[in-house]
């Protein structure tokens, strides 16, 4: 099995996702709804299992679990967007697609997005 087949099956496994459904692009974050502690957890099971020296991530990847006050206002901010307002961003994450995974496991050191690296925490 490579390296890229590996990784999937980790995140498939983790997250209870069918493996066919995951491919090197698709969004932990986003796409598989990995937040909060889940998603620490998730990159501290990844960095043993492919012996990956996290201690270079400057992106934050997940938010705070529980509650969100967003579920309290999303009504408003729909009404906002159709009335023409956009919002940046709710939430100040960056994406973080398997591919990140897969090159970090081959490279057995964090290897950050190039077009999420920006420095910031």
């Amino acid at each position: 099995m490579d390296i890229q087949e590996e990784v999937i099956n980790f995140v498939a496994d983790y997250t209870g996702t069918k493996h066919s459904k995951i491919t090197p692009s698709t969004l932990i974050n986003e796409e598989l709804n990995v937040d909060g502690d889940d998603g620490s957890e998730l990159l501290l099971e990844f960095s043993k299992k492919f012996k990956v020296d996290l201690t270079p991530i400057n992106e934050t990847y997940f938010g705070p679990e529980g509650f969100s006050l967003s579920a309290l206002i999303w009504p408003v901010l729909l009404l906002l967007n159709a009335l023409g307002w956009r919002q940046k961003t709710f939430k100040d994450t960056a994406p973080l697609p398997v591919s990140i995974l897969i090159e970090s496991a081959k490279a057995k050191k964090w290897i950050a997005s190039k077009s999420n690296n920006t420095g910031q925490c």
